[in-house]
């Protein structure tokens, strides 16, 4: 179950799951964005939020995409303790979507596999939501 601070953190679920070993992460943050708010520029704040904030960040790759109709921002990073995720940033009308999968660096590239449909299948379900 998640806590009161995952919450509090707009935490809308968590899960894990092992060979190979990842957890899922999937947040949300309620608020509109500007009308003339650019994907590129939220993905960039994303990055200089994490280089602040996570221990040992290490960008790997960012930029968006289109799943379906949904732009989706992608951030692709390293930590110090020898994890590897990706995060996808989905803007919606009136809420902000981040989906995270974290794995090993030996497990990364299975786990990234199977974030990436998480993602597609994600915003196929936000677009027919909207």
């Amino acid at each position: 179950p998640l806590s009161d601070a995952d919450a509090a953190a707009g935490v809308l679920l968590s899960a894990e799951r092992s060979d190979p070993g990842a957890t899922l992460l999937v947040r949300t943050v309620v608020g509109r964005l500007p009308a003339d708010f650019d994907i590129e520029a939220l993905v960039n704040e994303t990055v200089a939020a994490l280089a602040a904030t996570a221990a040992g960040f290490e960008e790997t790759t960012s930029g968006y995409e289109e799943n379906g109709e949904v732009e989706t921002g992608l951030v692709s990073y390293r930590q110090g303790d020898g994890s590897h995720s990706l995060m996808a940033i989905m803007p919606t009308a009136n809420q902000t979507f981040y989906i995270i999968v974290r794995a090993s660096e030996a497990d990364y590239l299975d786990a990234e596999a199977d974030a990436r449909e998480i993602v597609r299948r994600f915003a196929a379900f936000v677009k027919d939501a909207t």
